[in-house]
This record gives structure tokens, sequence and C-alpha cells, in this order.
């Protein structure tokens, strides 16, 4: 089998994306396919007894995500509903009440172990501290999203495609930075916000068109904002830009 033929459709697009920049030596791919460890830090956020003590240190924990004084408070609004953290499969466990009443489980991946080094700096941090993000179980409002470059997006005149056709022609790449499995939001490399971070853009399923839902905030601040949906309620006025995606 040749070395291309090797190659996952994430390391395809990437190479097409970014060239050589993304070759990786044997010592990198082990590292990468080893099982991640758990940050010590998890392991003294769970024996934390005191709420308050908690709801603090996972602010500071999750500070990351904040682009902005309106992020901070919707990550506040966020955690003050915390009512519990485990570590459940090397996954930091948020156990969350929502607006409903019901407690929902915000699942936290453990840091990277690929090499994210041709990303943004401000994407970097994020994906150090976690791989991905999901809230899963919740029926309709149940999400399972993935941070890094996992999941090809293809536009064929209308059609918004989400498989790797490394033959086909005439489609548009993009980086995808959140994947929902039904929307993205895709890195615009090519416009830089005021708070000095990459803007990003939205795609869904059903159009072909992306646009721009923000201008003070990034990767951090979009996901926020998808999360807070289910934990503080899409009534919220912070979150109007999100109603309708």
């Amino acid at each position: 089998m040749s070395i291309n033929e090797q190659e996952t459709p994430e390391e395809k697009l990437l190479k097409a994306l970014f060239g050589n920049r993304l070759e990786k030596n044997e010592s990198q791919e082990e590292k990468e396919t080893g099982s991640p460890s758990i940050p010590k830090y998890w392991e003294e956020l769970v024996t934390i007894n005191n709420i308050k003590l908690l709801q603090t240190k996972l602010i500071k924990h999750l500070s990351v995500l904040v682009d902005s004084p309106e992020c901070q408070g919707i990550l506040t609004d966020i955690i003050n509903r915390v009512r519990e953290v485990e570590i459940v499969d090397n996954r930091l466990t948020i156990s969350i009440l929502t607006i409903s009443g019901n407690i929902g489980k915000l699942v936290c991946s453990a840091p990277s172990e690929r090499d994210i080094s041709i990303l943004p700096e401000s994407y970097q941090e994020i994906l150090k501290l976690h791989d991905g993000f999901s809230f899963p179980d919740y029926g309709a409002a149940a999400f399972d999203t993935t941070l890094g470059i996992s999941t090809p997006v293809f536009l064929n005149g209308e059609e918004v495609f989400t498989m790797f056709e490394p033959d086909s022609t005439g489609e548009d790449e993009f980086v995808v930075v959140i994947d929902t499995h039904q929307d993205w939001f895709i890195l615009d490399t090519q416009t830089k916000l005021s708070i000095d971070k990459p803007a990003i853009k939205f795609l869904s399923h059903g159009n072909s068109k992306s646009k721009n839902i923000s201008k003070n905030y990034s990767i951090g601040g979009h996901f926020l904002r998808l999360i807070a949906l289910t934990i503080i309620g899409e009534e919220d006025s912070r979150l109007k830009l999100f109603r309708h995606l």
C-alpha cells in the first residue's frame, strides 16, 4: 500500500490546504494514536466539594473560550448552573441544570494530541485544553460538536457534501472548526476580527452559502453560544444571532 493510500481523508484535506507543513514523523504519529492522559487539574476539580469554589475553578478553566465581556457573562451563567463534575472514559463530564429544569451533561474531551501547529494560535489554545465538546442524550437539543479539522465540507452547485472526494472537481474546501453533523462553523482565513482572532462563518446543510454571524467573537465565543442555547435558553438576548441558524 502506498503512502497516499494510507492517508486519512482528514490528512488529505489538510495537505491540500496547507501543503507539506502537515507531514508528520513516526514519533508524532505514535503520539497521536496513544490513549489521552487525564490532566492532573481534572483530578483536582472532581475532589472539590464546595460548589461555589468548583464553579469558580471551572470559569477559570474554560475562560479560553471567552472573547468578549458578553462571552464572560455567558460562561458565568452556564457554570453557575453546574451541579457536579466527573471523569468518565477519559472525558471531563460536567452536570448542568438546564433552563428546562433537567440535568444535562457537557462532555469535554481530553487535550488534543494532534499536530495543531498550522492552526491560529487562539484555536490552538482551545484544542490544548479540550479536543472537543458535546452535549449528548438531550433529545432534539442534543449536539456533538467536533473541534478541529475533522469533516471536509464540499460545495457542488447548491448541494453540500461532507464526504471526501479527492478526484472530483469544482468544490470549495473549508476548514471546519465546529461540526454539528448538520451544520458547520468554518474558519475564515482571510478575515481577522478586531480582537486579532480569525472570523468564523456559518454554513448550513440546507444552503450552500456561508455567512458571517458575528463581529466580536471567534471560535470560543461561537461554541459558548451554541451550548448556551440549551442551558440558558434561546430567548436570551445574547443568543439572538444563533436563534435561526
